[in-house]
């Protein structure tokens, strides 16, 4: 599978956090910043791959998402991008150094 403008960074789930799944959706606690963050269906998705994996790339976060639903490579990676975007603004991960 080639991947356009390709994005090898590795991201690992920051490790001040507390995530649980509750009725589909991933609730994440960041106990130190005293927030919390939810994310439902591919978001949650996601975040299940890193939790899983420890350290993920988002190439590969993006195949694995296109492996499980419909959708084409530059709109997920359009959206992979935007959601890791979020996520580490926000803090949730990090790059891995």
């Amino acid at each position: 599978m080639t991947m356009n403008s390709s994005d090898n960074t590795i991201y690992r789930l920051s490790p001040q956090l507390v995530a649980s799944e509750i009725s589909g959706e991933t609730v994440i606690l960041d106990y130190e910043a005293g927030k919390y963050f939810g994310l439902e269906g591919v978001g949650s998705f996601v975040w299940s791959l890193i939790q899983q994996q420890g350290q993920v790339s988002t190439d590969d976060l993006c195949e694995q998402v296109m492996a499980t639903y419909d959708v084409e490579e530059q709109q997920c990676r359009r959206d992979v991008q935007a959601l890791v975007a979020d996520l580490k603004k926000n803090g949730l991960i990090e790059p891995v150094a």
